[in-house]
């Protein structure tokens, strides 16, 4: 098959579906085999690279499903108002902002900026599915270029769930209310501040993470980037840390911290039960309620220094102690890292 016969193809399957912006798409994979013609490909490894027709618009047809959909190649607005619970995003390479619609709708914004491979290397489609709203940053064409995408999307307040995908994009949220929150992250930063949230879960690789002003749970697995929880609070705090440091400080009644190098800063308030393990890193933690504690703690050759109120409680590596009536269980597990925790 050559251009012309993939692209007359193309346009009798273009015209099976209910979508705008058809020459525009048409238009996209015209300026494909002409900006592959100009790196040097032939007919047929361009047609390799795209894959079968059918293939290639799969994601178009969910187009179909929608009451408003406009295309432009370089920002491309999307308006929903039917009514949706979950948000599902896949972002891949793009910057996203997620924050709240003045109006309590659903607004979806992708500003695409770079030279035209860049600009024509990447789709944006939104669609609903029953009550879940779907983003997708799609890549179209199988160029090793990046541009400059901004992922905007404003959702209504108290949205039941929200899960976000990305791959390298930057994630960027303030002022939400979402009652559960679910982000993936391979090596784009995440910031968030003031989020009323029942839970938040993160699993990043490399992501760094700052987080202001979390009321809720949270729950975070981190391979290599740093964390950073300030003036947060909730009922449940769970850590799990390759290489990454921690640095918190905050008020959860149950936490649990697993960590294998990375180093970990906390401060806490009222604490009912903590956990704590790390393999080779240090962790200082810093209580302020001393009162009806259970201490455990077990090294292989760190330290695990226990101080109350500036006395030493534990010197030990293997050593049990209570304060006052042992309510609040404490265990704290190292194996060559050092572990200080120190109650006002």
């Amino acid at each position: 098959m050559n251009k012309d016969e993939y692209l007359r193809r193309l346009k009798n399957r273009l015209n099976d579906l209910n979508i705008d912006g058809k020459d525009e798409i048409y238009n996209d994979f015209t300026n494909h085999f002409e900006i592959g013609h100009q790196n040097g490909l032939s007919d047929e490894e361009l047609i390799e690279n795209l894959g079968s027709i059918d293939e290639v618009l799969e994601s178009y047809e969910s187009l179909s499903r929608q009451e408003k959909i406009t295309v432009d190649h370089h920002n491309q607005p999307k308006e929903f108002t039917n009514k949706i619970t979950h948000v599902n995003v896949q972002a891949r390479h793009a910057n996203t902002t997620l924050k709240h619609s003045n109006d309590n709708g659903f607004h979806v914004d992708l500003y695409k900026d770079g030279k035209l491979p860049e600009r024509l290397n990447h789709t944006l489609t939104a669609y609903q599915e029953e009550e879940t709203f779907f983003v997708n940053v799609l890549p179209l064409f199988p160029y090793k270029s990046h541009g400059d995408y901004e992922l905007t999307i404003q959702v209504p307040k108290n949205l039941d769930s929200i899960h976000l995908n990305s791959s390298s994009g930057d994630l960027h949220g303030s002022d939400l209310i979402i009652h559960q929150i679910e982000i993936h992250s391979a090596s784009g930063d995440i910031n968030l501040d003031e989020i009323h949230t029942e839970q938040l879960s993160m699993e990043v690789a490399s992501s760094d993470v700052h987080i202001n002003k979390l009321s809720g749970n949270c729950e975070i697995k981190s391979a290599s980037g740093d964390v950073r929880i300030s003036k947060s609070y909730g009922k449940k705090l769970i850590y799990n840390n390759a290489s990454g440091d921690l640095d918190i400080d905050g008020d959860y009644l149950y936490i649990k911290l697993n960590n294998v190098s990375g180093d970990v800063n906390a401060e806490f308030k009222t604490v009912e039960q903590m956990n704590v393990s790390t393999t080779s890193g240090d962790i200082n933690i810093r209580i302020d309620n001393s009162d009806n504690l259970s201490i455990d703690t077990h090294s292989l050759s760190g330290d695990c220094d226990v101080y109350l109120k500036g006395k030493d409680v534990i010197t030990n590596r293997n050593q049990s102690v209570t304060i006052g009536e042992p309510n609040t269980p404490i265990k704290l597990n190292t194996v060559s890292g050092d572990i200080h925790l120190d109650m006002a």
